[in-house]
């Protein structure tokens, strides 16, 4: 994921006060539009 992906992708977060003063930011599950973004585990094989 590129910066101007995560900014795209998730603008609410961007625009989020903690993400504007302390760029912090989580989620506790991995949201759905990240899905695509990841890449399959190494220990998958």
């Amino acid at each position: 994921m590129t910066k101007q992906d995560f900014y795209r992708v998730f603008d609410n977060v961007v625009r989020s006060r903690s993400y504007q003063d302390d760029r912090i930011y989580h989620y506790s599950k991995t949201p759905d539009k990240a899905l695509p973004f990841l890449l399959p585990s190494r220990n998958a094989i």
